[in-house]
């Protein structure tokens, strides 16, 4: 079938497999505004692409491979992740203290869990609730973590914990000067005691 003009669905689906018009495990439609093809409980007010086990997007240049990759465990990216970070498309930059993020790091809840919907496949992160209450980064929900806020914050903590090592190693050093000007007045005033010791001894 060709068609070469415009379609319209109607916020009806596309189910991609199936004769006889039952299997609806795999499809294409609109979702939103109370429209439910898809997971009645999610409304994205867009399209939506499932399958029952997962799913692929793919390319055919230089061979026919998936790029993207989504199961019941989660998505996977077949080469790397890039998300906008363009100076030029960023507004109202703040100063972040590194420390206090380093601090708020060590006591943000870090445990190892399971998604309920694959029990097999353990994982170890903060629930995105703590992390937002500890962070105030805005986003869609406090049940995501954006994946730039987390490796910001892993950055500013590095950042806080130089800082703090930068600190104590300058309280080291300062405190390996004065032991260094203590043991030479100590040297010199023994130098002192055996000069004046030498003299009393030729005295006498």
């Amino acid at each position: 079938m060709c068609i070469n003009t415009n379609s319209y669905l109607f916020s009806h689906a596309i189910y991609l497999r199936g004769d006889t018009g039952t299997d609806h495990n795999h499809g294409l439609a609109y979702c939103g505004a109370g429209v439910t093809n898809f997971a009645p409980t999610v409304l994205p007010d867009g399209p939506v692409l499932w399958g029952y086990g997962g799913g692929v997007l793919g390319v055919m240049q230089s061979g026919a491979h998936a790029v993207l990759t989504w199961t019941n465990g989660g998505v996977f990216v077949n080469g790397g992740f890039s998300y906008s970070s363009d100076r030029n498309l960023k507004a109202d930059f703040a100063p972040l203290d590194a420390p206090q993020i380093l601090d708020r790091v060590a006591a943000l809840p870090v445990s190892s869990w399971v998604y309920k919907t694959d029990t097999g496949a353990r994982h170890i992160g903060p629930m995105a609730q703590d992390f937002h209450a500890a962070f105030a980064v805005n986003g869609n929900d406090d049940t995501h973590i954006n994946v730039g806020d987390e490796a910001g914050v892993a950055l500013a903590a590095i950042q806080g914990l130089n800082q703090k090592l930068e600190e104590e190693a300058k309280v080291k050093d300062a405190e390996i000067e004065n032991l260094k000007r203590e043991n030479e007045t100590m040297a010199a005033r023994l130098n002192d005691l055996a000069v004046t010791v030498k003299m009393l001894a030729e005295r006498k």
